[in-house]
């Protein structure tokens, strides 16, 4: 891996860490909302780190990137209602 991107375990640990918070806040009914906003936070985050290089707090990161994108997905579901 290069020294821009945080190593695949530390990625692992910190998305696991991550979607069992989410999961504690949201609840259990959120799972597949929550694991869904840390791959598309993950899925951020590689796409910037070249660039930019990786933030300093991988989880605090991660955790903010995924809490915003699920807050997102339950405004537009609220919208459709």
């Amino acid at each position: 891996m290069s020294a821009s991107a945080p190593e695949p375990a530390a990625l692992r640990d910190a998305a696991r860490h991550v979607v069992a918070v989410l999961v504690r806040q949201a609840g259990v009914a959120q799972l597949a909302a929550v694991e869904d906003a840390v791959q598309g936070a993950l899925a951020l985050g590689l796409e910037r780190w070249p660039g930019e290089g990786p933030p300093r707090d991988l989880r605090a990161w991660l955790y903010r990137v995924a809490q915003r994108r699920l807050q997102d997905g339950r405004r537009k579901g609220a919208r459709r209602r």
